[in-house]
This record gives structure tokens, sequence and C-alpha cells, in this order.
């Protein structure tokens, strides 16, 4: 299994780096900082799920989202915001799911189970 994890704040790369060692042990995790980097980081890595911050410079998630799901309809994208109100729009750019991050971590991982992402 191939996890992209793009977002801008390096700590929460590393928090979600964490999470989805401890959850999905043997996955491979790349990371981007930016909706640009994590574009090509996809063209690359060609990985089965991203987890997608919906504000980063240089290119929102949402419009990253869209390029992503265009090139590699098989990848599914959640998308990943602190405003609850960017739900509507990352489901209408072609995200999978949506997860606030406010929330606990585990609505997190029940969107993950959900797409099948599951534990071994």
């Amino acid at each position: 299994m191939r996890i992209l994890i793009a977002d801008d704040q390096k700590h929460a790369r590393n928090g979600l780096a964490a999470l989805l060692r401890a959850t999905l042990p043997g996955a491979e995790l790349r990371e981007a900082a930016d909706g640009r980097e994590a574009e090509q980081a996809a063209e690359e890595f060609h990985p089965d799920l991203v987890l997608m911050d919906a504000r980063m410079p240089r290119e929102n998630g949402l419009e990253a989202t869209r390029r992503i799901k265009a090139a590699l309809p098989g990848c599914h994208v959640v998308v990943l915001s602190i405003e609850p109100a960017v739900e509507p729009h990352a489901l209408a750019a072609g995200a999978d799911a949506f997860a606030c991050k406010c929330e606990s971590p585990d609505r997190l991982l029940a969107q993950l189970a959900r797409l099948g992402f599951r534990p071994p």
C-alpha cells in the first residue's frame, strides 16, 4: 500500500505519518509540502491513497485533488481541513472522503476503513 501525505505543515505530516505507521504497518509513505509537489509525487509514486490538506501554498489541495483524480482515477483522496465547511467543496473536487482536523483521529481512521484501508 502506497500513501501520500500532502500538507504544508511539517508537524501535521509527522503526526499523520505516525498515525498511519501505527495503524497500517508496512504502508509505504511519501510526503509533499504543497499542491504542486503532491501532483508530482502522485505522478511518480502512484499512491493508493492521498491524505490532502485543503489549504496549501502554490496550489491548494482542492485543485491538486481534481488533477490527481483526473490522472489517477483509482487513487483514493481524503481531504483534510480545520474548517468543516470545506467538505462539500472537497467532495465536489473529487475527494472520496473528508475529515476535519479538529476532530479525533478516529474520524479519519473511520473514513480510511470505509475506503478499504484497514490494518492487516
